[in-house]
C-alpha cells in the first residue's frame, strides 16, 4: 500500500512539474512577444542637420497654400532615411513630423487632411493644424516625432532641423 501511495505522489509530482514547466515556457514566450510588440521605437536620434528648400521649386507645389500636406524623404542623414510629413498650417507657419510610429517603428500610411494611420497596429495621429502629429487613437505611447521647421516669407525658403 505504501508503494501505491508513493506512485500516485510521484505521478502527481510529474504532472504538476510538467504543467509548471509548460506554463513557464509559455509565459516567457508571451512576454517576449509582447515586449517586441509594445516597444517604444522612436525615430533615429536627432542630428541637428538642416535641410532647406524653396517653395517655388518643383515638387513643393502642395505646400504653396495653407493646409497643404506633403510626404517627402530628404536622404539617409535626415530622420534615419525615413519620410517626413510637412504641413503648411498658416501663411507663415509650417510643421514637420516623422512618419515613424512611436509604437513599433512602422511607417504611417498616406496622410489625409485630418489624420494618418499606422497600418501595423492602427494607431491614429492628427494631421490638423491645431494638434499636428498628436496621437488621437490606438496603442502608440505618444504622437509622431516633430522637427523644428522655420519659414522665411521673403525668400519662400522652408528649413527643417533634423
Amino acid at each position: 500500500m505504501k508503494n501505491e501511495l508513493t506512485d500516485v505522489s510521484r505521478r502527481e509530482f510529474l504532472k504538476t512539474a510538467t504543467a509548471s514547466a509548460l506554463a513557464l515556457v509559455g509565459s516567457a514566450t508571451l512576454v517576449s512577444a509582447l515586449s517586441g510588440c509594445g516597444k517604444d521605437d522612436p525615430t533615429s536620434s536627432r542630428t541637428g542637420e538642416k535641410v532647406s528648400f524653396n517653395l517655388n521649386e518643383s515638387g513643393f507645389e502642395a505646400l504653396r497654400t495653407v493646409g497643404g500636406i506633403l510626404r517627402r524623404n530628404f536622404g539617409a542623414n535626415r530622420n534615419g532615411g525615413r519620410d517626413v510629413i510637412i504641413r503648411r498650417v498658416a501663411e507663415t507657419e509650417f510643421r514637420t513630423v516623422s512618419v515613424v510610429c512611436p509604437h513599433a517603428g512602422c511607417d504611417v500610411g498616406t496622410p489625409t487632411q485630418t489624420q494618418v494611420e499606422c497600418p501595423c497596429h492602427n494607431s491614429v495621429f492628427s494631421m490638423q493644424a491645431s494638434n499636428f502629429g498628436a496621437r488621437i487613437g490606438g496603442i502608440a505611447p505618444r504622437g509622431l516625432t516633430a522637427f523644428e521647421t522655420a519659414f522665411n516669407a521673403e525668400t519662400q525658403v522652408v528649413t527643417i532641423t533634423f
